[in-house]
């Protein structure tokens, strides 16, 4: 009995964040979409996978060898970093789909040149949730 309570324990324990969260329960639909708290700097800490046909498992960002953080300031502007080097400093911008019953997406580039984002804000921490197609969930915390 014991060998099959070691492997659960670490399945859960792989599946929550280190404040006991389940990143696989995150609804990122149901959190914050505020504009003015996306403001300041927020570094990727975790990564959940989607599962594609294995259980989803939440790793570390620093296990994956993966660095990102952006710095979303009041003025619309976003700096984002990778591996400790600045990749983009472009505009954001919270679209509101009012009529269409989802959640705002988060625009990160100009009007021709951009990406948009799931997102969700809860306390210190900002989720992007790729999940929708097929991708992972992003965990930022606040620096």
């Amino acid at each position: 009995m014991r060998l099959v309570l070691i492997p659960l324990l670490a399945l859960v324990l792989a599946a929550c964040d280190s404040d006991g969260t389940d990143l696989r329960q995150v609804v990122v639909f149901e959190l914050s979409h505020d504009r003015a708290a996306l403001v300041g700097t927020w570094d990727l800490i975790s990564v959940t996978s989607a599962g594609y046909g294995a259980p989803p498992a939440t790793t570390p960002a620093s296990a994956l060898g993966w660095t990102e953080s952006y710095t979303f300031r009041a003025d619309g502007t976003v700096d984002v970093f990778r591996d400790g080097q600045q990749v983009e400093s472009t505009v954001y911008a919270v679209e509101d789909l009012p009529d269409s019953g989802r959640t705002p997406l988060l625009r990160i580039g100009t009007e021709t040149d951009y990406r948009r984002e799931y997102f969700g804000i809860d306390g210190d921490r900002l989720y992007f949730d790729h999940r929708p197609s097929d991708g992972d969930l992003l965990e930022f915390a606040r620096r």
